[in-house]
């Protein structure tokens, strides 16, 4: 109720409250699909995550939107949070709204309803004050929403607001009202039960504030043991970080040795041609000069063949006139 006060109050608050369920979803189910130590289930993470964050604490809620999701942590990836989130709100709203008429119901009717024998006048006028007695402070406040010392208190669960609301008009009108319904008895022992009632819960609150440290205590063992984990895996990452920026940097000098010898050679191969084309130039030259010369040799070797037949058709002749005489 104290949780429910608190964050349904205004629509900051719900949209607070919203935000802090969406955040320790998204966490606890990353981390449960983790495979990080110490390994912890959906809900344990869930509770975990939504006591890491701090503010007024809403247990009974949690587990209320814990329900709405599917046990198989396989199909959390589908779930979509708006809808899981509505859905938790209007079942917490309907639990309170059954647990109110059930208590309206008690006090009219006494506990074992309209059929079978009811409470003594004496219980019903008793349970009658205390319920009209613990209506008296939030009407109150409803209808002095618009007193100046109450806005100027920030803080509606303190004393200070207390005793403010108490000096108001609206307030005794309707502590006037359980006096005049009830009578003078019936309101002072609905007020001791009241204030019996205060100490339980009181009691409780230091049992719950105890079972919320022993609480805190593992919470924080486990984050703990998951940071030293944390740090052991960044440790390693940085490790490897650093092997390899200085294998980047060996490599970055690898590259340049690579690219002096590059352009070294592509001078190299610059002046390799250059030398070549000069040479090829020369090498054009003297093959056009053994060309000539090849055409002068076969001109030559022809004019030779033509004289050598002129000689033997000369000798012939000379041989046929010696063979005459």
């Amino acid at each position: 109720m104290l949780a429910a006060r608190h964050y349904f109050e205004t629509q900051p608050r719900y949209e607070e409250l919203k935000q802090r369920y969406k955040t320790a979803f998204d966490e606890a189910r990353k981390r449960s699909q983790e495979d990080v130590r110490p390994k912890l289930t959906f809900e344990e993470a869930m509770y975990v995550a939504m006591r890491a964050q701090g503010g007024e604490p809403s247990e009974v809620f949690t587990a209320i939107f814990i329900a709405q999701l599917p046990t198989d942590p396989a199909q959390l990836k589908t779930v979509q949070f708006n809808d899981a989130f509505d859905k938790a709100v209007k079942a917490q709203r309907e639990a309170l709204q059954k647990r109110l008429d059930e208590k309206f119901e008690r006090a009219l009717l006494g506990p074992h309803g309209p059929k079978k024998e009811g409470q003594s006048a004496e219980m019903q006028k008793r349970t009658i004050a205390r319920l009209l007695f613990g209506l008296a402070q939030p009407i109150a406040e409803d209808k002095a929403a618009g007193d100046e010392k109450l806005k100027a208190i920030a803080d509606k669960n303190s004393a200070k607001y207390a005793e403010a609301l108490g000096e108001t008009k609206e307030y005794q009108t309707e502590m006037a009202r359980v006096y005049a319904v009830c009578g003078l008895r019936m309101t002072l022992t609905a007020t001791a039960d009241e204030i019996a009632e205060a100490h339980k819960q009181a009691r409780e609150a230091r049992r719950a504030q105890e079972d919320d440290l022993i609480k805190f205590v593992a919470d924080n063992d486990a984050l703990v043991e998951e940071l030293r984990n944390r740090y052991e895996d960044l440790q390693a990452e940085m490790e490897r970080l650093k092997d390899n920026n200085a294998k980047l940097a060996a490599q970055k000098d690898l590259v340049m040795q690579s690219k002096i010898k590059v352009e070294k050679l592509q001078k190299d191969l610059l002046e390799s041609r250059r030398l070549t084309a000069d040479e090829s130039k020369k090498l054009a030259d003297v093959s056009k000069e053994v060309l000539k010369l090849r055409l002068e040799v076969r001109d030559a070797i022809k004019q030779t063949e033509e004289a050598e037949r002129e000689i033997r058709r000369i000798e012939g002749l000379i041989r046929a006139r010696e063979r005459s005489k």
